[in-house]
């Protein structure tokens, strides 16, 4: 593992962001690693995505599980970029900004 992946792996916010084929867990496994990140690193002062994410939201995320939330998040980030593809499409002649900006 390089040093960086070490550095993401060790905040446990972020384990999920480290892209790694050795490391995959599956569920069991990602509860267990989880369990043992929050034994070795207790929660921050700081305010979580899921926290801020419920803050946001209000009402309507007090009765879902994490789980949950984070589908609803990745639903809602996927209509985003959805949606801000098809205006870039609009603007700039049927191709997104990145498209453009990489030449294409």
């Amino acid at each position: 593992m390089s040093p960086e992946q070490i550095k993401l792996a060790g905040n446990r916010d972020r384990v999920s962001a480290v892209n790694s084929p050795a490391l995959n867990f599956n569920s069991s496994q990602q509860s267990s690693l989880e369990y043992a990140l929050k034994t070795i690193f207790p929660e921050s002062k700081t305010e979580t995505q899921l926290q801020k994410a419920r803050r946001i939201l209000g009402d309507i995320a007090t009765d879902m599980s994490d789980d949950e939330l984070i589908g609803c998040l990745a639903q809602f980030q996927f209509l985003l970029n959805s949606w801000l593809d098809d205006y870039e499409k609009q603007i700039f002649n049927e191709k997104p900004l990145d498209q453009l900006l990489k030449g294409g």
